[in-house]
């Protein structure tokens, strides 16, 4: 093998040791949907409510799209940030041309999230 594939794959086993470190701190905390009640497996993809509540990222989706009134060729879209949005695919076209009809915040971005705190702190001392 030559030299720079030797370096490259090292590079992909720490990085893969370190996302594993990052499930196993995630895992060891445990929250609860407040939607459905059931267990969060993954943690860091869990949104918080406007309360900021733990919830699954498809639960706040429906929690969205139950709020909406979606017309024909809508859909509700996570845009990033905590925020969601109604999008509208223009008719006769692919799924590639759409507009955002109105941008939904979700979270509080001004407020942080005490499990959110308690998982980035266990990566923080993980290091």
């Amino acid at each position: 093998m030559s030299r720079r594939n030797n370096s490259s794959r090292r590079g992909r086993r720490r990085g893969r040791d370190r996302s594993e470190a990052q499930s196993k701190i995630a895992g060891s905390v445990q929250l609860t949907c407040v939607r459905c009640g059931k267990n969060i497996r993954n943690p860091q993809m869990a949104l918080a409510t406007p309360e900021n509540e733990p919830i699954h990222f498809d639960c706040a989706i429906q929690e969205v799209a139950e709020a909406e009134n979606l017309g024909a060729r809508e859909k509700i879209c996570y845009l990033g940030q905590g925020s969601f949005g109604i999008i509208k695919f223009k008719s006769g076209s692919s799924n590639r041309d759409f507009s955002i009809r109105k941008r939904i915040p979700y979270e509080k971005a001004e407020q942080s999230v005490s499990w959110r705190k308690e998982m980035r702190e266990k990566l923080d001392f993980g290091r």
